[in-house]
């Protein structure tokens, strides 16, 4: 029955078992909705033409409460019937506000989007991807409309990187995209990816990079005078042959040093399957130097690797640098001492973190451990046993992954200490 919508009114409606409409006497049109779940919605239904052939329109103005108080909510019936009365569908342009609002988004926006809605929670390299998109992409299409952005657009910055030399990074500056515009699709901020079947712009080959044996000193030995936290996480890369983030990642309550084992759960594991990693007493004497962080009264970090105690350790590009600065010093002083051509000096030369893992695997191999023994220090899933064999072959291998990485480190101290007039202790990096 027809009556002014008052607040009294909607506060004593009560709901039935389908929608409820309660129509206001003042305004045409402008009525209160009842949902069965007790919701209360201030409605307005209209016709454009005026008509009776014509089917009316319903348009929601929004739930009762803040903002929409009953007399604001009449105040915005009039202003919708106004629109009404010069033959304009409210929902028609709300419909196009939402749609400019959409299209108005710039690639920046999408692109925080993307890492916080979907590479956080999705992808554990998801800094990788907010680096690229932050340093590659942004700078170049970060206030423009992500609508806007075209094929056309894509292949001139991937050009350009390949002009700069960085042929590898336009490579990865595609992948990184790519996902940012189908993940745009899902949400419908756009319609189409303009990244969509096309090639990388520069040919790839498999990295081969295997550091010397002398390299392998120059990098331990830097890694002992940059100190903590970079130094001693170099060290563990080198003794235990686990991933970059998995090292930077450690956690106190992974690690059980009277038993010489790190156990990485499954989900920091790349390949989704929990890993358990012998120690040698020399990562373990490197763990039991590291500080141990307070984040609160009487609250202990769980992070191994960190400045802070607050989050693992990041910005390896710098560290990297630093590194390299200081095993050229390393390589300056045992030439010298070793009456060398200074000029002729350079630092371990176009490696990266990741090569150390290739590195430790041809070392294993060198002193004789057997490649499925390897394949499990390495957690790899897909390795040397295949088919049958390996869905059969459910053994750990984890005494003879002792043996080889006790080995492994027994290898890295002769190559520390085994210069010439130059016999240095294999020492943890905390100094």
């Amino acid at each position: 029955m027809p009556s002014k919508i008052t607040k009294r009114l909607v506060d004593a409606t009560k709901p039935g078992e389908k929608d409820l409409f309660v129509w206001d006497t003042e305004v045409k049109g402008f009525g209160l909705k009842v949902t069965p779940a007790g919701g209360k919605i201030y409605i307005l239904q209209y016709r454009i033409e005026g008509g009776r052939t014509t089917a009316p329109k319903r348009f929601t103005i929004g739930k009762h409460g803040s903002p929409w108080t009953a007399d604001q909510a009449r105040d915005e019936a009039i202003r919708l019937l106004g629109q009404v009365k010069e033959k304009k569908d409210p929902q028609a342009l709300k419909a196009a506000e939402r749609d400019a609002a959409k299209n108005a988004q710039s690639f920046a926006d999408i692109a925080d989007l993307f890492i916080e809605k979907y590479a956080k929670p999705k992808n554990r390299s998801w800094a990788q991807s907010k680096g690229i998109l932050d340093r590659h992409v942004i700078p170049t299409w970060g206030k423009r409309p992500i609508q806007d952005i075209t094929r056309s657009d894509v292949r001139t910055l991937l050009n350009k990187l390949v002009d700069g030399s960085t042929p590898i990074v336009a490579n990865r500056t595609l992948a990184t995209v790519r996902k940012a515009f189908n993940w745009a699709m899902e949400q419908d901020y756009v319609q189409a990816n303009p990244c969509s079947r096309m090639k990388l712009p520069a040919p790839e080959q498999d990295r081969d990079r295997v550091l010397s044996d002398a390299e392998v000193r120059d990098i331990w030995l830097a890694a002992d005078k940059i100190g903590h936290p970079y130094g001693p996480f170099v060290q563990l890369l080198i003794l235990t042959a686990q991933r970059r983030e998995e090292v930077a990642g450690m956690r106190w309550s992974e690690l059980d040093l009277d038993a010489k084992l790190w156990t990485i759960p499954r989900e920091r594991a790349k390949n989704k399957k929990a890993h358990e990693v012998p120690l040698s007493d020399t990562a373990v004497k490197i763990l039991k130097f590291m500080p141990r962080f307070e984040v609160a009264e009487g609250q202990l970090s769980d992070f191994v690797c960190t400045l802070s105690g607050k989050a693992p350790i990041s910005g390896f590009s710098k560290a990297k640098a630093l590194l390299d600065a200081m095993a050229l010093q390393v390589r300056m002083k045992a030439a010298a001492e070793q009456n060398e051509d200074l000029a002729q000096v350079k630092a371990p030369e176009d490696w990266r973190f990741h090569d150390v893992r290739r590195t430790v695997t041809t070392g294993l191999a060198r002193i004789g451990v057997a490649p499925q023994v390897a394949d499990k220090i390495l957690n790899h899933v897909s390795g040397t046993i295949r088919g049958v064999a390996a869905t059969y072959n459910r053994f750990e291998y984890i005494d003879e992954r002792r043996a080889a990485l006790d080995a492994w480190a027994r290898k890295v101290d002769q190559l520390v200490q085994g210069m010439p007039d130059n016999v240095v202790e294999l020492r943890p990096a905390v100094a």
